[in-house]
């Protein structure tokens, strides 16, 4: 319904901006797999991570059907691999790994605006995915970053152009330093 709503908004020409969380329990789970990292129980979380990564390719199909070749499952494929690679550290890191958090946590909104996006495409509603981290400038207090709303404004102003009845579906909760490290908002 929410899709279909903004279709209809849009073909209006209203601006819209779709700001998204990640699934219900998914950063409750991520949180969980960081802590089991951080203490040393990485063989374990090879099927959790599998199970979650499950999750989200099930509801991608039902969008896109089950071709299995889309651009977009390929972002979602990549993604955990790359939140496996990133456990894999903070594992090794012994949890000194602060910031490795804050990444970790951002993995189910980064999934999520993927999967919404495509949920628009496929009703005919053309949609992109927008990782926040790329846009939000913030401090490096990890865990609770404040927004430098200056350098904010202009990277949204120069990445979010009009942009011709296409809606930017945007991650919710993330940002990054001026070294590009990923933060979670205070």
């Amino acid at each position: 319904k929410l899709a279909a709503g903004l279709a209809a908004k849009s073909a209006e020409n209203h601006r819209i901006l779709v700001v998204i969380s990640a699934l219900g329990g998914v950063t409750d789970e991520l949180i969980r797999l960081f802590g089991a990292a951080k203490n040393g129980f990485i063989p374990e979380m090879t099927l959790d991570i599998e199970r979650l990564k499950q999750r989200h390719l099930e509801i991608l199909d039902a969008i896109e059907g089950d071709n299995g070749t889309s651009a977009i499952r390929t972002e979602v494929e990549t993604l955990f691999a790359e939140l496996a690679q990133t456990l894999a550290f903070v594992y090794r890191a012994n949890g000194n790994t602060l910031s490795e958090k804050d990444k970790v946590m951002s993995f189910g909104e980064r999934l999520s605006v993927r999967i919404f996006a495509a949920a628009l495409e496929g009703i005919g509603c053309p949609a992109f995915p927008v990782d926040s981290h790329s846009i939000i400038r913030t401090n490096d207090r990890f865990g609770e970053a404040g927004v430098d709303f200056e350098a904010t404004n202009k990277l949204v102003r120069e990445a979010i152009p009009l942009q011709n009845g296409r809606i930017p579906v945007i991650t919710g909760f993330i940002g990054s330093t001026d070294g590009n490290r990923l933060t979670t908002l205070g």
